[in-house]
């Protein structure tokens, strides 16, 4: 299953199981003949799926059930979106085999798109979307999890996958903070050097550790206002080595909430999009269980919001 980069402790990974698998075939194509399964509700309802009966196509499908007038999802781009998995094939007592669905976690998912972060089938069926689209996915197990399924068993093998998508976000490549300096910053936050396009450098030189976790903004941005649910990059420094522990920028952005991190929600209330935070952490916040911990600096660049 894949999963979000454990930046800390204290930030809580979410589940998304549609890590790379398989190997794209050159002769799928979109939109093939034949029955095609049906979803009830609106974008942003949680769907209801009906698969006909019969045998599902050995192509790949795609039908837009609700088009969007946002920007067209591009290869390399960060994607946000709520969805529902199933199989084609039906589970036990021929009910349906819903194995994965962020509706009922009340929180989207966010992925890396067109890149080989996610299943084949997801790569080709949503680049060239728009966002704001509702997309209809019935992915052969060759541009799923092929012969093998899932290690947890939730998809079996050689299961024909059905999902219906939600497009929220599509968040390019390049995307960086933007906006104006904090004057007068508190003498003891560390020092930030870098405009978000590479991975900023942060000095910890000569700073006490946080006596209790907290976040500043450093650089109040000049997009849209923040919502609840962030795209952000990150870099997390250890107090103790000075050394980078983490990078988005080697990897993708996170999506996360503002109140995984602590006093990020705070720091960010009432800012815009192009926003950029310190979050500061006690090792006490950062302990596992049952052992030490060390004091953490995080830079948290606001690059979308959802």
């Amino acid at each position: 299953m894949r999963r979000t980069p454990a930046l800390a402790a204290f930030l809580i990974s979410v589940s998304l199981g549609l890590a790379a698998c398989g190997t794209a075939d050159d002769d799928t194509t979109a939109g093939a003949s034949g029955d095609v399964p049906t979803a009830s509700g609106e974008f942003g309802e949680k769907p209801e799926v009906d698969v006909p009966e019969g045998d599902p196509s050995d192509e790949l499908v795609v039908e837009v059930l609700a088009e969007g007038e946002g920007p067209e999802v591009r290869t390399g781009e960060f994607l946000v979106a709520d969805y529902l998995g199933q199989t084609w094939e039906p589970g036990e007592g021929g009910e349906p085999n819903v194995f994965d669905n962020s509706y009922d976690r009340g929180q989207p998912a966010g992925f890396g798109i067109g890149s080989g972060s996610v299943i084949p089938g997801w790569d080709e069926g949503l680049v060239g979307q728009t966002v704001g689209s509702r997309v209809l996915l019935v992915i052969p197990p060759e541009q799923g999890y092929g012969e093998e399924g899932t290690p947890d068993g939730s998809i079996p093998p050689d299961s024909t996958l059905v999902f219906v998508i939600d497009i929220l976000e599509s968040v390019p490549a390049d995307a960086a903070v933007s906006g104006e300096p904090v004057a007068d910053l508190p003498a003891d936050v560390p020092v930030v050097q870098g405009d978000g396009i590479e991975a900023p450098t942060v000095s910890v030189d000569g700073l006490e550790p946080p006596a209790e976790s907290d976040a500043v903004l450093v650089l109040a941005g000049d997009g849209e206002p923040i919502d609840d649910v962030i795209v952000a990059n990150i870099v997390q420094v250890s107090y103790s080595t000075g050394e980078t522990q983490y990078s988005s920028w080697d990897q993708e952005p996170a999506l996360l909430t503002t109140d995984q991190l602590p006093g990020l929600a705070t720091a960010l209330e009432g800012q815009n999009v192009g926003s950029r935070a310190v979050v500061r952490v006690t090792a006490a916040d950062n302990a596992p269980e049952g052992g030490e911990g060390e004091p953490l600096a995080l830079v948290v660049d606001v690059v979308a919001t959802v």
